[in-house]
């Protein structure tokens, strides 16, 4: 075994290079946090194909980042399978899944893992996946779980759906809190950003029911000041409602990210489950007011700044939550996070050199 500050460490990184927010946010903030704490350790991550709308040099112009990828045939089989060999050859110490799924096989050799559980929202809200897609998320998961020394869900609430759907051994498992990217730690001046317009709630979309498209959109159209406009990042899709009062935004670089939530009047999040919530901590770091369907985890932020609504809210009552935050009282203190970049990557470490023995 090597050295702790010599370890090898692989980690699964087709989110981070193939997706656009949620999953590539979490390993981007990861990655950087254990590469800046870090960085002597070897980080190898592991990618079937870069298929990223961001350009991702931080990583692809860091030496300290080694990148495979697998050019060949049935890339599908490689990540899910064939990985195991290249991982030993690489003489990767420990496995990282960051994706609640570890390749198959890895058991069988000495590399310790690790995996990371975001959420279970497939076993609640079934309309918003196929059957085989929730047959495939199962069996993903309960191989990971059945194998992993170790595994991380991204907040408490993940951490208790665990024990219930699949009654995993509390011992096995230990949250560590998301934490929104090094951006939103850093401060700079407002960036111009071009065609954005000057009154707007700031949202993000996704055609999954539970997240609550239409009634935000419905909200918006019922708001007393007509020009405001609902800005949402990411595609609407073909079967959202159309407005006039909504901007759609297809992707922001993260470098801009912040300036997107420092501008807007306030950032709605009005889905009705997740696993953890990653907007409402952006928004919060940006000092941005945000409002919140009032149901865990999307309420745990006890500050001034976060705002709730009910589950049961029709379009109105919501527009009339919005009103108040825009035109009540400013919150008197900033949020600050009890969690630094730092303190982040070491807790991850300390798990990874718990399962190494170390």
């Amino acid at each position: 075994m090597s050295e702790k500050s010599q370890l090898h460490i692989g980690f699964d990184a087709k989110r981070l290079f193939n997706n656009k927010r949620g999953l590539a946010t979490y390993a981007r903030t990861l990655l950087l946090s254990l590469r800046k704490q870090f960085p002597d350790i070897h980080i190898y991550l592991y990618t079937p194909q870069i298929k990223s709308p961001y350009k991702l040099t931080e990583f692809t112009d860091d030496p300290g980042f080694i990148i495979r990828t697998y050019n060949g045939p049935f890339s599908w089989y490689w990540r899910a399978k064939g990985i195991v060999k290249q991982l030993e050859i690489d003489n990767i110490e420990l496995f990282h899944g960051l994706s609640s799924e570890l390749p198959r096989g890895i058991h069988k050799t000495n590399i310790k893992t690790v995996v990371t559980i975001h959420d279970l929202l497939w076993h609640k809200h079934t309309n918003d996946y196929t059957i085989a897609d929730r047959i495939i998320l199962d069996n993903k998961l309960k191989n990971a779980i059945k194998r992993a020394d170790k595994i991380v869900t991204v907040s408490n609430q993940t951490k208790k759906n665990l024990t219930e759907y699949v009654h995993v051994n509390e011992d096995r498992m230990k949250s560590i809190e998301q934490i929104a990217g090094p951006e939103f730690y850093a401060t700079s001046d407002k960036e111009q950003i071009d065609g954005l317009p000057a009154k707007y709630i700031l949202a993000f979309a996704d055609k999954k029911n539970r997240k609550n498209l239409g009634l935000l959109i419905d909200a918006v159209e019922l708001l007393k000041d007509n020009e405001i406009v609902l800005v949402l990042i990411g595609g609407i899709g073909k079967k959202a409602p159309v407005s006039e009062k909504v901007m759609s935004v297809p992707h922001v670089p993260y470098h801009l990210l912040k300036h997107y939530y420092e501008r807007a009047l306030l950032c709605a999040y009005p889905s009705k489950d997740e696993g953890f919530g990653l907007p409402i901590v952006e928004s919060l770091m940006s000092q941005t007011p945000v409002v919140v369907m009032d149901k865990p985890p999307m309420n745990q932020f006890k500050h001034a700044l976060l705002n709730t609504f009910s589950p049961n809210a029709n379009p109105k009552q919501l527009a009339n939550v919005f009103e108040s935050v825009m035109n009540g009282p400013k919150a008197k203190e900033g949020y600050t996070s009890n969690t630094t970049i730092e303190s982040y990557a070491r807790q991850y470490m300390d798990v990874y050199l718990s399962v190494l023995g170390f």
